[in-house]
């Protein structure tokens, strides 16, 4: 009898341990890249829960019907993207916002972490990170007569994860054919 109750009870942990894991797939926020055949969009990985597990980002060559999965660390919050296209400049990007760093070091990405800001190509073939692991952006927006991305946000110099006055506030100027950093005060 103690050992149908050993086995009973090893069964059910298994079962359990499996309704955990197996979870739910789905795609979010679907965009044309304008002057590509490539879709753009999440693709959101669930246990049955409903808790997150990771989030990518997913690109779909509609001639072709071939998908590219760009990866992100475990945990990633996808927050947003948007296609930077300045055909008198000669650049056709994406810009993504999302957290990826664990700021706090509680070994998961939440609310509290910075949000990052890093650029994609429009075929997901390469990424480069525009803002630091530290930095928090607030507001970005394109100059498109000077083809300068402006960047506001503050460092969080105490770790709290809050926005007070101890914290050292900043506005970054890139320019968008290098990625680089112009200015900052």
């Amino acid at each position: 009898m103690k050992r149908l109750l050993i086995c009973l009870l090893l069964l059910s942990s298994f079962y359990v341990k499996a309704q955990l894991t197996s979870g739910l797939v789905y795609f979010d926020k679907l965009i044309d890249i304008k002057g590509t055949p490539n879709m753009l969009g999440y693709v959101i990985n669930t246990t049955t829960l409903g808790d997150v597990n990771t989030m990518n980002l997913l690109y779909i060559n509609t001639e072709t019907g071939k998908a590219k999965w760009v990866d992100l660390p475990n945990g990633t919050m996808l927050l947003g993207f948007k296609q930077i296209k300045l055909d008198n400049h000669g650049i056709n990007q994406v810009a993504v916002l999302a957290r990826i760093y664990d700021a706090d070091k509680n070994g998961r990405i939440n609310m509290k972490d910075p949000i990052s800001l890093f650029m994609v190509s429009t075929d997901g073939s390469k990424e480069t990170f525009i803002t630091q692991n530290n930095f928090f952006v607030r507001n970005w927006e394109v100059n498109e007569q000077t083809a300068t991305l402006v960047v506001t946000g503050f460092y969080d110099t105490n770790y709290n994860g809050r926005h007070d006055d101890k914290e050292l506030n900043e506005v970054q100027i890139y320019d968008l054919k290098t990625l680089n950093l112009l200015y900052k005060y």
